[in-house]
């Protein structure tokens, strides 16, 4: 029986959950909620607690503590009947693919559909191969496709059952970068074509956003926060979170007769809390550089691509000396080389404060 408060749960959902292993904790108390449709990214250090997390989704693990639902269903808890992985209507995309060498694509896919009549089950391959754009390779063995091709038959086999979410861990970081880049906007745009809720592990923070209706930041353990990639990468609630999106200027601030000093010649009309120790961060991208005043002296000028990574020696809201990085697309205009005197301006949106 499907009760009210069921209806109003997410796709997938995480309650007060924990695991330990043997005697240490590798989750502590994480609270989830995954809407119908949404793809969330889990993100993290290694030995932070994500994968750990998708095999407890998934039914491969038994949390210590809390419940999981998937959609509106309790399938393990501490007064809860076990459901195991196979009963949970779950779809699993792992790094490996994992697929069967004996089998052809077209077979592969067709793997967890046995129960259907024959037809509906040659209508539902053709129809996911076709999706993933293989269709002119369903005869094809593991082994005669490539990396990316092998891993979007792992994506049709896993839809193919039509699961009530779908779980990937890493399932890009076998693939070389450009295969990776392709592959990866294939794959999402499969999940969403579908209307699947899926949940994806990774190491790497850019992929997150690029993947993520949300972002989930794990560490040590624990859900450190949680939001859309904009919210992640602008508001980041501590400086790990803010670490770990990108380069970041982090500047210690001083309460000035009710404004935020930042650096020496910088100061902000916020309120700075009076406890705790107030940091003001500053994305590299978000500082430009001018001639003009002698703000700071140019250290150092690197190229990257696009664009250029402008080190400049500044002094900061205690009157120390200390360097900042700025971005820019190109020095041309600005002819910047070390040793000049420069401007730097920076907005008061484009600051960030926490408290540490």
């Amino acid at each position: 029986m499907t009760t009210e408060a069921d209806s109003q749960r997410g796709q997938i959902e995480l309650t007060s959950i924990c695991f330990n292993y043997e005697t240490a904790p590798t989750l502590e108390n994480i609270d989830i909620s995954i809407p119908k449709g949404e793809i969330l990214s889990v993100v993290g250090p290694s030995g932070c607690g994500k994968s750990t997390m998708l095999r407890l989704i998934a039914g491969l693990l038994r949390p210590s503590r809390g419940n999981i639902h998937i959609a509106g269903r309790l399938v393990a808890g501490e007064r809860a009947e076990f459901v195991p992985a196979e009963k949970r209507g779950v779809g699993l995309v792992f790094q490996d693919y994992a697929l069967f060498p004996h089998l052809t694509a077209r077979k592969n896919v067709g793997f967890g559909l046995q129960k259907l009549p024959r037809a509906e089950r040659e209508k539902r391959i053709a129809h996911m191969l076709e999706l993933v754009g293989l269709a002119d390779l369903a005869d094809r063995y593991p082994h005669e496709l490539s990396g990316g091709q092998q891993q979007r038959v792992a994506l049709a086999r896993a839809l193919a059952p039509e699961p009530a979410v779908l779980l990937l861990d890493e399932p890009f970081s076998g693939l070389d970068a450009q295969t990776r880049n392709q592959v990866r906007a294939e794959v999402v745009s499969v999940i969403k074509e579908t209307g699947t809720t899926a949940l994806m592990v990774t190491h790497d923070p850019d992929e997150a956003i690029a993947v993520g209706d949300r972002i989930a930041v794990l560490d040590h353990g624990r859900l450190v926060q949680i939001g859309t990639p904009e919210q992640i990468y602008h508001q980041p609630i501590n400086t790990f979170v803010a670490g770990l999106f990108g380069d970041i200027n982090c500047l210690a601030v001083i309460p000035n007769q009710g404004k935020a000093s930042v650096l020496e010649h910088l100061h902000l009309p916020v309120d700075v809390p009076d406890t705790g120790h107030t940091i003001a961060l500053v994305r590299p991208e978000r500082i430009r550089i001018a001639h003009g005043k002698d703000d700071a002296t140019v250290v150092k000028v690197e190229t990257s691509g696009g664009y250029w990574t402008v080190t400049v020696e500044t002094r900061s809201a205690a009157g120390a000396t200390m360097e900042l990085r700025a971005r820019v697309l190109s020095d041309a205009a600005l002819r910047i080389q070390p040793g000049d005197p420069v401007s730097l301006v920076i907005a008061p949106e484009d600051i960030h404060m926490v408290v540490q």
